[in-house]
């Protein structure tokens, strides 16, 4: 009977893990492209399994060209549902031009056009307005709002978080990011743009922050978000959008100091290649083009 009992112990078992390794359903993939081979930008993939295609920003021009275009092609993908522009930088929108060469068709695009952004963009060095404004009128476009959700499945879906208002900064675009999150009902990913220290400060007190992946802003370079921003959103693990050769710089120091400082690891595409992120349902994969970066598994714990 004890032998018998011990058995019956080990099938139940092997079930379980054959069921949860091999037939667990998948929720999403997301891909931290690197976009990043010459010059820093932000690409985010995320697909839904019979499902849309969503993309998170689009690089520059040039680098979509090399990177982006071609993974899009390779995956076979010839729409993009959903596509948003963080903030009107170029390194975050221009490459959607080269998918529209391409042929990709963009059904709709999300972005944040308060009444003071071209006076903001005019102040700042790197934002061009009229390239902005062309590609807005090319696709559909919707303004996000706070609290908006965007459903990709009965699983899985965006949510709009926090929004720039006029008593952020005037001056630098940057601070326009829109902030969003793609959450499941175990745990969630923190996008950021090129979110700025000044911005960041207001945001240090809000527990909605709270995130088990988090997407570094500003490329993770010296400019970003204060520190405390960092801890307030409290993640697992970090996802760095940076060339190779800025990471190892004193440009990157504060985000090396800051994942040593809580204990984090961090992936970092310009270095590890394109970044797999793979959900579950309780649960995510980490996984680096680079084989020496370790498979990363989370939640460590519910937030």
């Amino acid at each position: 009977m004890k032998k018998l009992l011990i058995i019956l112990i080990i099938i139940g078992a092997c079930f379980i893990f054959i069921h949860q390794y091999f037939f667990e359903k998948k929720l999403f993939d997301y891909t931290m492209i690197n976009v990043n081979v010459d010059v820093q930008g932000d690409a985010h993939l995320i697909e839904i399994p019979n499902g849309p295609t969503v993309l998170i920003d689009a690089g520059y021009q040039s680098e979509a060209k090399k990177s982006l275009i071609p993974l899009l092609k390779r995956k076979k993908i010839s729409v993009i549902d959903y596509f948003f522009i963080s903030h009107a930088h170029r390194d975050h929108y221009e490459g959607a031009f080269e998918i529209l060469k391409s042929g990709i068709v963009i059904k709709k695009l999300f972005t944040h056009r308060p009444p003071e952004l071209e006076s903001i963009c005019i102040s700042d060095c790197c934002c061009e307005y009229g390239s902005y404004l062309k590609l807005t009128k090319m696709i559909p476009t919707t303004d996000v709002i706070v609290g908006q959700n965007i459903i990709l499945s009965d699983s899985v879906w965006i949510r709009i978080v926090d929004l720039w208002n006029n008593n952020d900064s005037t001056t630098d675009i940057n601070d326009t990011s829109i902030l969003m999150k793609l959450e499941t009902n175990n745990y969630s990913i923190l996008f950021t743009g090129d979110l700025n220290a000044r911005r960041s400060k207001r945001l240090v007190g809000n527990t909605d922050l709270r995130a088990d992946i988090l997407k570094l802003p500003h490329h993770g370079l010296e400019g970003m978000a204060i520190s405390e921003f960092y801890k307030a959103v409290g993640p697992d693990v970090f996802l760095a959008p940076c060339p190779a050769k800025y990471w190892n710089t004193d440009r990157a120091k504060r985000s090396r100091d800051i994942a040593a400082d809580i204990g984090v690891p961090i992936f970092v595409n310009g270095l590890h290649g394109d970044v797999l992120v793979s959900g579950y349902k309780d649960k995510y994969e980490i996984h680096a083009n680079a084989t020496s970066m370790p498979v990363f598994y989370g939640p460590k714990s519910k937030k």
